[in-house]
């Protein structure tokens, strides 16, 4: 499985937001997007 940070956004102007941080939508939700945390682990260097 997976770990991963979610954001359910209010409209597109914050899920335009989100996705210019390199979050993921969902392929089912219009305004649910994700970020792996091996993303974030990377970006730190923590892996």
């Amino acid at each position: 499985m997976t770990q991963a940070i979610r954001v359910d956004t209010r409209n597109e102007e914050a899920k335009e937001f989100w996705l210019k941080q390199g979050f993921v939508p969902f392929k089912k939700t219009k305004r649910s997007l994700f970020l792996p945390v091996k993303t974030i682990l990377r970006e730190l260097e923590v892996e």
